[in-house]
C-alpha cells in the first residue's frame, strides 16, 4: 500500500514538472464546449459573460423572454447550492491534491477531446479557415502535445482557438434564443442552446467512453480549481445574480455568435 501511494505522488510530481511550460502557453483555452451553458457558473475566466468583450451589437439579456421565471430562480438557488456545498469544496479538494500545472494540462486535454463539437460546427457555418485550424490544432497537440495535455499548437505556431457550438450554429442561421432557461447543475442558457447542448453531447467523444457524465463531472471541477474567486466576484458585484448572469449570459451568447 505504502509503495503504491509512493508511486502515485511520483507520477503527480512527474506530470507537475512537465506541465510547466502548459500554463504559460495555454491556459488560455477557452471552455470544452465553446460557449455554450457554463456548469454551474464556475470556472468562466476564458468564457466569462462578465470580461468586457465588445458585444458587436448584442441585445440586452432583458429582451430576451423570461416567461418561466418561477421556475428559474428555484433553479438557480439550487445551482448556488450545489457550488458552494458540492463544486467548491471539491475544487479545493482537487487544488490540494493536484498542482496547478497539472490542473491546467487536464483542461488542456478535455478541450483537445472536444475538437469535434467545434470542427462540425465551423463546418456547419461554412467557416473554412476556422475549421482548417480546429484540425491542425487537434493533429498537432494530439501528438507533439501528448494527447493533448499540452499546446505546442498554440506556443509553437499561433494557432488561435474558437469557440463554436451548435447553439452558436443555430443562431448563425437564424435562429432566436428564444425563452431563458435555468438548467439544473449545467447552469443558464435559452432554448436554442439546450436544444444545442443535446447535440453538442452527440458530438462528444467522452460522450462514448464506458465511464458516463465523466466531463460533466470532472471539468467544472478542474476549471473551478483554477478559477476559485470567480462566481464569489460576480456575486459581489451583482444586486441580482439571478438577472446579472441572466443577462451577461445572453449577451455573450449573441455577441459570440456575430463574430
Amino acid at each position: 500500500m505504502h509503495a503504491k501511494i509512493t508511486l502515485v505522488r511520483c507520477v503527480l510530481f512527474c506530470l507537475s514538472l512537465a506541465a510547466v511550460p502548459c500554463v504559460y502557453a495555454s491556459d488560455n483555452a477557452p471552455d470544452s464546449a465553446g460557449a455554450r451553458a457554463p456548469l454551474l457558473f464556475a470556472g468562466l475566466a476564458d468564457d466569462d459573460p462578465f470580461a468586457g468583450d465588445d458585444d458587436n451589437g448584442a441585445v440586452s439579456g432583458s429582451q430576451v423572454p423570461d416567461p418561466i421565471q418561477d421556475f428559474n430562480r428555484p433553479m438557480y438557488t439550487f445551482n448556488d447550492k450545489m457550488y458552494y456545498y458540492a463544486l467548491k469544496p471539491a475544487a479545493q479538494g482537487f487544488a490540494f491534491v493536484l498542482p496547478e500545472p497539472s490542473r491546467v494540462c487536464l483542461k488542456n486535454f478535455f478541450y483537445n477531446l472536444s475538437m469535434p463539437v467545434r470542427a462540425a460546427n465551423c463546418l456547419f457555418q461554412l467557416k473554412g479557415p476556422e475549421l482548417g485550424v480546429e484540425l491542425w490544432r487537434f493533429i498537432i497537440n494530439s501528438t507533439a502535445g501528448i494527447g493533448g495535455l499540452f499546446d505546442p499548437a498554440g506556443s509553437f505556431f499561433n494557432l488561435p482557438t474558437y469557440k463554436e457550438d451548435t447553439g452558436q450554429t443555430f443562431g448563425r442561421y437564424g435562429a432566436e434564443p428564444g425563452f431563458y432557461l435555468m438548467i439544473p447543475v449545467l447552469g443558464p442558457s435559452s432554448g436554442r442552446d439546450s436544444v444545442g447542448i443535446i447535440f453538442d453531447t452527440l458530438m462528444d467523444p467522452l460522450t462514448y467512453l464506458p465511464i458516463p457524465g465523466i466531463r460533466l463531472l470532472l471539468e467544472p471541477v478542474i476549471k473551478t480549481s483554477l478559477n476559485p474567486d470567480e462566481y464569489d466576484e460576480i456575486k459581489a458585484a451583482s444586486l441580482d445574480p439571478y438577472v446579472a448572469i441572466r443577462n451577461g449570459y445572453l449577451q455573450k451568447r449573441e455577441a459570440d455568435i456575430k463574430k
